[in-house]
Order: structure tokens, then C-alpha cells, then sequence
């Protein structure tokens, strides 16, 4: 997959799922603070996929 089609599912997941994205968002900062890291785009759009997993995971089993 090329970094192109990345960044276009990123959008795409961070437009249908802001809440997702705003969880990964919220793990990155907090991950960046403590090691003194700026993680980017690709790191983000891996977290929000399993940011996505948990929900996923969790609202199966409710």
C-alpha cells in the first residue's frame, strides 16, 4: 500500500469516525509528552485502527 493510499484511508476513517480519531489523537499526544516523540499521520491512522478494534470488540460483546 502506498503512503498516498494511506493518507487517503486516513481522511476517510478520520471523516466517518471522529471519534476514533479523536481517541488516537488523544493516545499520540499523550505517548508523544511522555517520550518526547511527534508521531505522524501513518503512526495516527495504525492507532485509530485499533482504536477501532477495541470498540469493535467491546460493542460485540455488550
Amino acid at each position: 500500500m502506498s503512503e498516498n493510499d494511506n493518507s487517503k484511508l486516513f481522511n476517510t476513517m478520520r471523516h466517518d469516525e471522529p471519534e476514533i480519531y479523536l481517541v488516537a489523537k488523544r493516545i499520540a499526544d499523550c505517548v508523544d509528552s511522555q517520550l518526547d516523540t511527534n508521531s505522524n499521520d501513518d503512526e495516527l491512522f495504525y492507532l485509530m485502527i485499533y482504536v477501532k478494534r477495541i470498540v469493535n470488540k467491546i460493542n460485540t460483546q455488550a
